[in-house]
This record gives structure tokens, C-alpha cells and sequence, in this order.
């Protein structure tokens, strides 16, 4: 009786499992038939100044929609209402994007999809998805199961590239990757790890940390908080040029950017240097935000920043050098592909605006380094600066140029060479400026080494080459 009961047992078992095979066998092979019922398309959707073409669009249900800015302004194609486009969430950039920057979507929702452009809420669209009701429910199943999976990078993978553009964008990857696995503290974490180890992560701390900053928005705007910790001002506090920036334009206001702000004064219990530093990033998002509303135009730009600003009382001075500082990435080009005419013949224009007041100062010191980076061309504005009456300001600015040559000229310090030609106290300026950039950049494990090899490298007099140590503190 015990062999027989082992026996019916057995059967019944396989049975079972053959069962299980038979179910496992016709699902895969419905929705095997659902991938090959519904190979997905790809459909085009311009803006142009005053319309998307074509208005309305009818697409199946996994079809991808690529929109493009055909107009010679920013766009910004999210769904209704505005402004919080909670019809389809997912459906929308989070930010604006640049005359001929090109975003796509994939519709994974059945329905009539009404959108619009953020910037002019006048221009309106419609994208109509159809298909099967069930194939909505077994599509992102089937993708799920028989798709290959995105490849996530590997730290020690981007460590080992050897082209430094390519090596910078895995790097970018990889920590876009951790914001969205771990969360931005622990994001911000690791960074400042890195710093210590890799060269290569030191020179690109403000840049690493941007993209920190702008994974991180996305997230806190899908409702995903995170812990505030000193990390957070690292690297020149590029977390937050990028997350107030986001937050400030996309949230088309800045009262609770202050909130965020203040929050992160508590936080870190009452630093100031933190919150001047998101204070600071909360002026470069109003200039970001008035530039969309005011292409092109610097001054109304300015006069909009600098009397926003006021709001803020005891705070509007750091959100005041926050708005000037924006214009930098205006003039540059920013991340939104956004880049207004900088004049060769007066790089120093912007700072005649009267708005300024006691910031005008601040705007000479700002646009130093924003006409070098543009022009990349440190002996035309060496000369501008030379033609300063005020030789104190003249030195201020020469400290600019120095930390700008490094930051253009990175590992090159033949590049500082220019400085020699002009008086002593403004060379030894702008060699200043250099050298503490280098001890800001370099990971302090080589920054001695490197400095030295720099001031001995360099063909300097006698004299020069002990102030060139002097500065570099060896």
C-alpha cells in the first residue's frame, strides 16, 4: 500500500507539472502573438511657432511619438491640464527643450490624449491611442518578460574608458541610474567617495553633480523624497544649480523653491553656506525661467531676476549674484539647449543695467569667466579686463580669468602663460586664480605633485616662478 500510494503520488505530480508546462507553453506563445500583432511605430510630431504638426495624431497602442522644436524658441509638450498635466502624467519632459531638441514618448494608455506646449498653453494637440483593451493589460507583460533588459554601466566598466567623452557620458549613466535605484543622498554618497579616488570624477565633480541634481528633481516631482545631507553642497554646490533650476521652471514659481530651501537650512541644522548655496541655485532657475518667457532678451531678463529677488529680504543679495551667474549658462548654452548672443565688442554690456545696484561688481566678476568659456579666448579677455580703470576690480576679474583658464584649459598650464604679459599684481592674480582652482579640482592625493611639476614646467623667470609657487602654497 506505501509503494502504491509513492506511485499515485508520483503520477499525480507530473501530471501537475505537465499542466503547468501546457498553461506556461500557451501563454508564452500569446504573448509571443501580442509582440507580433503589435510591432510598434514610430510617428513624427513638429512644433512650429504656432501649431503641432499635425494637430492631431492617431497611433496604436506602444507606438512612440518623437516630438521636435521646429520653431526659434524653447517648447515644452506635456498633456492637460495645464498647469499640472494630470491627465497623463508620464507624459511630459519636466522641462523645456531647446529650438530643435527632440523628445520622444511611447504611449502605453488607450484614450484621447489631449496636450499642449507648457510655455504657450495656446498650442494644443491631441494623440489618439487605439487598440485592444487586453492588449493594453498584456503588452507591458510581454515587453517585461521577452524584452532584453536595459544594460545598467558599471562604475569600474566607465573607469575603464579611455576617451574622456565617452568615459564622461557612461559616467553620467551611471549615476542617473543610482539616483533612480538608491536615491539622490546615496547618489550624492558616492560621489564624494569617487573624489578622493578617480582624477577624472574630481574634474568633473560640478558636472556629476548637476546631473545628480536633475535626476533627483524628477524624482521629488513624481513624489519621491530624499534625505538632505552635507553632500549636497560638494563640488561647488552643483546639486543645486540643477535641482533649483528644474524646480523653479517647471514648478513656474519660487515660493516653495524658498520652502525647499529653508528646508534644507534645518536639515543640516542651520547652515548657512547650505542655504546661500540653494539660494544661489534658486536665482540661476529664475533666470532660466524668465529667459523662456523672454527670449533673447538680457535686460528684461535681468530687471525681472533682480526684482524677484527682493522677495526674498535678508536672502535676495546671494539670489541676486544667482541671477547673474544664470546668464552665464545662457550665454554658454544650457543643458535645455537654450544659448543667447554674447557681443564680442562688449562682453561687460550686461552690467551697465542700472537694476543692479551693488551687484554690478558681482556681474564683472560673473561675465569674465562666461566670455572666456564662450569665445574660449583668454587673451582677448585679458585685454578687456586691462582696460578696467578701477585696478582693484581689474585684479578680481585676473582671479576670474585664472580660474577659468583651468576650468577650459583643464591640465594645461601653459594656458595661464597669457597672464604674463600684463602688470605684475595682475599676473600674480590670475596666476591665484589657476593654482586654487587646480587645489579645488585636482584629488588631493596628486594635487601637490601636479602643482609642483606646473610651477616647474612652466617657462618663468625667477621671480615668477617663486610667486608661482607662493600661489600654489608649495
Amino acid at each position: 500500500m506505501h509503494k502504491l500510494l509513492k506511485r499515485t503520488y508520483f503520477v499525480n505530480t507530473l501530471r501537475a507539472l505537465w499542466g503547468i508546462y501546457i498553461i506556461t507553453a500557451l501563454v508564452t506563445g500569446l504573448l509571443l502573438l501580442v509582440i507580433g500583432l503589435t510591432r510598434p511605430k514610430a510617428y513624427l510630431v513638429k512644433e512650429t511657432e504656432d501649431s503641432f504638426v499635425p494637430s492631431e495624431l492617431t497611433i496604436n497602442l506602444g507606438d512612440t511619438v518623437l516630438f521636435d522644436g521646429a520653431k526659434s524658441t524653447p517648447y515644452w509638450p506635456a498633456s492637460n491640464d495645464h498647469p499640472d498635466h494630470l491627465l497623463y502624467l508620464d507624459f511630459d519632459p519636466h522641462q523645456p527643450l531647446g529650438p530643435g531638441q527632440k523628445w520622444k514618448f511611447t504611449f502605453n494608455k488607450l484614450g484621447d490624449w489631449g496636450y499642449h506646449d507648457h510655455l504657450e498653453p495656446e498650442i494644443t494637440g491631441v494623440i489618439k491611442v487605439n487598440g485592444a483593451r487586453w492588449k493594453e493589460i498584456l503588452l507591458p507583460l510581454a515587453k517585461t518578460l521577452f524584452s532584453v533588459q536595459e544594460r545598467r554601466v558599471d562604475l569600474s566598466g566607465c573607469k575603464e574608458i579611455s576617451n574622456e567623452v565617452k568615459k564622461q557620458f557612461c559616467l553620467d549613466e551611471y549615476f542617473s541610474n543610482l539616483v533612480y535605484d538608491k536615491g539622490a543622498s546615496k547618489a550624492l554618497k558616492k560621489l564624494s567617495e569617487e573624489l578622493e579616488r578617480d582624477p577624472f570624477v574630481a574634474k568633473w565633480c560640478h558636472y556629476l553633480s548637476e546631473v545628480i541634481g536633475e535626476e533627483a528633481y524628477v524624482e521629488y516631482h513624481d513624489g519621491v523624497d530624499f534625505e538632505i545631507t552635507s553632500d549636497i553642497t560638494m563640488c561647488d554646490s552643483g546639486f543645486f544649480h540643477s535641482f533649483m533650476q528644474d524646480y523653479v521652471s517647471h514648478e513656474l514659481g519660487y515660493a516653495d523653491a524658498y520652502e525647499f530651501c529653508r528646508r534644507v537650512e534645518r536639515d543640516l541644522n542651520g547652515n548657512q553656506d547650505a542655504l546661500t548655496d540653494c539660494m544661489f541655485g534658486l536665482g540661476l532657475g529664475i533666470t532660466h525661467y524668465y529667459a523662456i518667457l523672454n527670449w533673447m532678451d538680457a535686460d528684461t531678463i535681468l530687471d525681472l531676476g533682480i526684482s524677484t529677488c527682493e522677495a526674498f529680504d535678508d536672502l535676495a543679495k546671494v539670489c541676486r549674484i544667482g541671477v547673474l551667474s544664470g546668464f552665464s549658462h545662457l550665454y554658454v548654452g544650457s543643458s535645455d539647449g537654450i544659448k543667447m548672443p554674447l557681443a564680442r565688442g562688449n562682453p561687460f554690456k550686461l552690467c551697465e543695467n542700472e537694476a543692479l545696484g551693488e551687484e554690478r561688481d558681482e556681474c564683472y566678476l560673473t561675465m569674465v569667466g562666461t566670455y572666456n568659456v564662450a569665445f574660449r579666448n583668454p587673451k582677448a579677455t585679458a585685454d578687456f579686463i586691462n582696460l578696467v580703470e578701477d585696478r582693484e576690480m581689474a585684479a578680481n576679474m585676473m582671479v576670474e580669468l585664472g580660474a577659468s583658464i583651468w576650468m577650459v584649459e583643464y591640465r594645461n598650464p601653459e594656458a595661464v602663460l597669457v597672464c604674463r604679459e600684463y602688470e605684475s599684481f595682475l599676473k600674480e592674480s590670475c596666476f591665484q586664480g589657476f593654482f586654487e582652482r587646480v587645489k579645488r579640482y585636482v584629488a588631493p592625493s596628486e594635487a601637490k605633485e601636479f602643482l609642483t611639476k606646473t610651477c616647474d614646467k612652466l617657462d618663468l623667470s625667477g621671480a615668477e616662478i617663486d610667486q608661482c609657487r607662493k600661489v600654489a602654497e608649495i
